[in-house]
């Protein structure tokens, strides 16, 4: 399913009140499926998405996948702004680009992670932008346990202060994989519902 152009967004989830936790899992790949998971529950909530201009960078002629995770009212801590470059180790290939950056709307500030990654036939395959933020971290593609194509990505990162998706106050782990994104076992995913907007609210 494709998604709606931004700041419209496909939502195949919701929130439920009392289900967010401080330290959320968000796992997402090139096709528009990602999830939000937040332990100790296997509630999986899954994110909306859109394939649309990049906010920052609206002039560079792409439409990259767009994922809404969450968002603040102002003057609360924000999420540090940043790309990861994500690179074959065998090639040196630059493969993906993950873009965390905030889009200010006149309450609060939403919190979107932008995906970019070589031609192919992926939501995110669009090619690599041109034009990088400051705050930028090259790392290696990763293979998870198990291998497979469905294993090679970026896992298991937790960004520290100042790192590209680091929300203070909260440890963040996100997961990225280069293909379509399979919940964990036992992850129960919400869908069906219909909505424009992911907001939480920090007590």
């Amino acid at each position: 399913m494709k998604g709606a152009s931004f700041p419209g967004f496909v939502a195949a989830g919701f929130l439920v009140a009392g289900v967010l936790r401080a330290d959320p899992i968000i796992s997402f790949g090139k096709n528009g499926i990602g999830v939000q998971t937040d332990p100790p529950t296997t509630i999986a909530i899954a994110l909306t998405y859109s394939d649309a201009p990049d906010p920052i960078d609206p002039t560079n002629g792409k439409t990259p996948l767009i994922y809404l995770f969450g968002g603040e009212e102002f003057g609360v801590p924000a999420l540090t702004a940043g790309d990861i470059l994500i690179t074959d180790p065998a090639t040196d290939q630059d493969e993906d680009l993950l873009r965390w950056e905030q889009e200010r709307t006149a309450s609060e500030t939403e919190w979107l992670v932008v995906v970019y990654s070589q031609p192919g036939p992926a939501l995110a395959d669009v090619g690599l932008p041109t034009a990088y933020q400051t705050n930028l971290v090259t790392m290696p593609e990763e293979i998870e346990s198990g291998g497979g194509e469905e294993g090679i990505g970026l896992f298991n990162y937790q960004p520290s202060a100042g790192q590209p998706g680091y929300v203070e106050g909260s440890d963040y782990t996100y997961n990225f994989t280069d293909s379509v994104l399979v919940p964990e076992p036992g992850a129960v995913p919400i869908v069906g519902m219909i909505w424009f907007g992911l907001r939480r609210k920090r007590k």
